[in-house]
């Protein structure tokens, strides 16, 4: 779909199709304040704590990334329970890959410093909160505000974790360059 900060009331499947327009965003408006609306995007929202923009200007910390699902679709039967089976062939997830040119400034960075922090992006009125995506507070409840545009000080509060991690490692991947220049060679 398309971005919330273009439309943040209903979708646009143009726009999100558009790969030249979906992504050319920065959550800055005419006639709106960066550091008090959230109209468009709240300060908390995913998108905005992992990838500021104009909120903060950090070309170092900005990364490449894709998630690749696993698992089978929900069934019939934890459709009607309203929650997910703990039997082990249902389990489903996200595996998640990153690519950063500094991993000092990649994903962890992102997370342990923007996503988790509930000033972050800095100056801005009501308070953050926290990334409810992958944001953690040691195991206590997380929230954000600005989830109801119509009341940008409510706050969102979540009781349990979206994003469980089951481990994680770094690999190094050479430059293109390096692929060309020197082992190719």
């Amino acid at each position: 779909g398309a971005p919330t900060d273009l439309t943040p009331l209903v979708d646009d499947p143009v726009l999100g199709g558009d790969p030249n327009q979906n992504n050319n965003f920065d959550f800055d408006h005419i006639g709106y304040n960066i550091n008090t609306n959230q109209k468009h995007c709240p300060f908390g929202a995913h998108i905005r704590k992992s990838r500021p923009r104009k909120d903060l200007n950090t070309p170092l910390n900005a990364i490449m990334r894709s998630g690749i699902p696993y698992g089978p679709e929900l069934s019939a039967a934890e459709a009607a329970q309203g929650a997910s089976s703990s039997a082990p062939d249902l389990e489903r997830g996200l595996a998640f890959v990153s690519y950063q040119s500094r991993i000092d400034l990649g994903f962890r960075f992102i997370q342990t410093q923007w996503a988790n922090s509930v000033n972050f992006a800095p100056g801005k009125t009501p308070q953050p909160g926290y990334d409810l995506i992958f944001g953690q507070n040691n195991g206590g409840p997380r929230w954000m505000s600005g989830a109801d545009i119509s009341n940008p000080n409510w706050i969102l509060n979540m009781f349990t974790e979206f994003v469980i991690s089951r481990g994680g490692e770094y690999f190094y991947s050479p430059s293109i360059s390096a692929i060309r220049d020197v082992i190719s060679v």
